[in-house]
């Protein structure tokens, strides 16, 4: 078999900022969010942007992306994290990888992620995702505080898994799953003040409120396999 990226683990490292909000209307959270995953009555969401290079599952070469995803908040049983519902890459490969081993909703966009040559409060940093010349979403941070260094849990990022049969209706791959890296390890983190705008189109993912708001200078992500958690 003959696949245009590695398998797991895949190594990663770069910098990142995210949003943390609520929705105007936490019921447009149920138009994303199915069961067999549940949601909390006014669940968290973020908007997250990030500059990163990955190796491709193999080797030691070097492959740079940017991605940006909007997420919220759900869990399977006790198990407790969230679920991208828009998450556009600028990386084929990457994007193949994690439609086709982890069943992440990846599409093709064109995402900038602003440069930082020093960090100190007042700072900003700025991503956009554009599709084919519209924005759809524009973000910033503005540094405000260095936090001290702490042991942070291990994301986990749930998802639909779901493979079109090619001779019949039925799905061919129809599963909830689970992932996350198996190590993260942090350099400077900042907290900052957020703030960012949707186009028309994700208007129903629009901002009540925004909770908070931090940068991550250097991380480092090692991404493994993920599991299966029901089968539909």
């Amino acid at each position: 078999m003959t696949l245009d990226y590695g398998l797991p683990p895949w190594e990663m490292r770069g910098r990142v900022f995210t949003v943390w909000y609520r929705l105007q209307n936490p019921e447009e959270a149920r138009r994303c969010i199915r069961p067999p995953l549940l949601l909390p009555d006014d669940p968290l969401c973020r908007v997250r942007f990030y500059d990163i290079v990955h190796n491709n599952g193999s080797g030691a070469a070097i492959f740079p992306f940017r991605e940006a995803v909007i997420a919220i908040e759900c869990g399977y049983g006790d198990l407790k994290g969230d679920s991208s519902v828009i998450m556009y890459a600028d990386d084929p490969g990457y994007i193949a990888w994690g439609r086709e081993v982890y069943g992440w909703p990846l599409k093709p966009g064109t995402i900038t992620m602003t440069g930082v040559s020093h960090h100190e409060p007042g700072v900003t940093v700025r991503g956009s995702l554009e599709l084919q010349g519209t924005r759809w979403i524009r973000a910033s941070v503005v540094l405000q505080e260095s936090l001290p260094p702490a042991e942070r849990p291990l994301p986990l990022w749930f998802g639909y898994k779901t493979i079109p049969s090619i001779d019949q209706a039925e799905p061919a791959v129809n599963q909830v799953v689970v992932a996350g890296p198996s190590r993260v390890t942090a350099g400077a983190v900042w907290r900052a003040d957020g703030a960012f705008e949707l186009g028309d189109d994700l208007r129903f993912l629009q901002p009540r409120e925004i909770v908070s708001a931090d940068y991550w200078s250097y991380v480092e992500l090692t991404v493994d396999y993920g599991r299966v958690l029901e089968n539909l």
